[in-house]
């Protein structure tokens, strides 16, 4: 049996001999189960939905065959966007994930995570996945016990739990920390400024730039950053983190503070569709003007257990901000670059 989500937008497409049916969305919305070919009857009740489907052809044998998973155990293949495909299976008994790559961007996507994933088993040892196999496009990473978190599901009081639970992971990787002048995030920052100069809004958002710049970063630990540290991201069991995925934005000599800041604004951005840059912006306002007054309460937990400044705050603030920015997929709509740099500008001339 396969079980399929999708999270991006594929054409339509039809095989009589297909063996998987999709629902075209992007978010995982539906889940489908299936056991034998997709049907024309099938294809066409989903239409009737309202749901339009991509059909990838092949059989199970062949899909099997493509992941390297046992056919005779419970199969579960996501397409999380075009062009990588994520298949949950088990091989000799083992459960397994299997990352594959139908095109270049995404094949370096892979190459990615397996520098991240190196990072991520040094700092968090069984916290990260251990890979088992990887070639050219492709990875077998073991699959890590709980279950994932699926921010919109929670209430604000479960999310601002789960959010102090996921700092405790980070906690042990500042342990690790060594002190250097100036040096974390160094090729991040650099390669940002040169995407800000490049950049149409150049001339609106220089006073990002110069705040970026003007931060003195000597007093900020170096430590080893996984990027994209936000509720989504993590595997819970029992009230404590089992496991942490997604590690292809990860960095050996990144700023301290950098993943916890993401953890709070990333997932309060996902949980109440807010712009993430509408919530770093509130970092510049008055403690009555914030969003979400956690996200306040938070920000001074970060000072305090990290021993930072509100000036480090900021420029954590500016780095996460310009960083999703850089990060951004091709496919990004201009509506989400649009809003997402309308509060730069309040804040380059603040």
């Amino acid at each position: 049996m396969i079980r399929h989500a999708v999270t991006s937008a594929f054409s339509a497409a039809i095989y009589r001999d297909s063996t998987l049916i999709v629902p075209k969305h992007r978010s995982v919305s539906e889940e489908m189960y299936l056991s034998e070919p997709a049907t024309l009857r099938a294809i066409a009740g989903a239409l009737s939905r309202g749901e339009p489907v991509f059909v990838m052809k092949g059989t199970l044998e062949r899909i099997s065959q493509f992941f390297g998973v046992d056919r005779a155990h419970y199969i579960r293949i996501m397409l999380s966007s075009s062009g990588l495909l994520v298949c949950f299976g088990t091989v000799g008994g083992r459960e397994v994930v299997v990352y594959a790559a139908g095109s270049p961007i995404y094949k370096i996507s892979i190459a990615r995570q397996l520098i991240g994933l190196a990072i991520g088993r040094e700092c968090l040892g069984s916290l990260a996945p251990a890979v088992l196999l990887k070639d050219d496009g492709r990875m077998m990473v073991e699959r890590l016990p709980g279950s994932p978190v699926r921010v919109k599901a929670l209430s604000e009081v479960e999310l601002q739990r789960v959010i102090l639970t996921g700092m405790k992971p980070l906690f042990g990787m500042s342990r690790r920390d060594r002190l250097a002048d100036g040096e974390g995030d160094q090729l991040l920052i650099t390669a940002i400024l040169e995407f800000i100069s490049e950049h149409p809004y150049s001339h609106r958002i220089a006073g990002a730039s110069e705040r970026l710049m003007k931060w003195d970063r000597r007093r900020v630990a170096v430590v080893p950053v996984h990027g994209d540290y936000w509720v989504n991201n993590l595997l819970v069991s029992g009230g404590e983190v089992t496991g942490v995925v997604d590690w292809d934005r990860a960095r050996e000599s990144g700023c301290s503070g950098f993943d916890a800041l993401t953890l709070g604004f990333m997932s309060y951005s996902a949980w109440g569709g807010v712009y993430i840059s509408d919530l770093l912006s509130d970092v510049w306002r008055g403690p009555e003007q914030w969003r979400y007054p956690f996200l306040k309460k938070y920000c001074r937990i970060l000072q305090e257990a990290l021993s930072l400044s509100q000036e480090d705050i900021e420029g954590l603030a500016m780095l996460l901000w310009l960083s999703t920015l850089w990060f951004k997929r091709a496919d990004t709509s201009q509506e989400w670059i649009d809003a997402m740099y309308k509060p730069i500008f309040r804040v380059s001339d603040g």
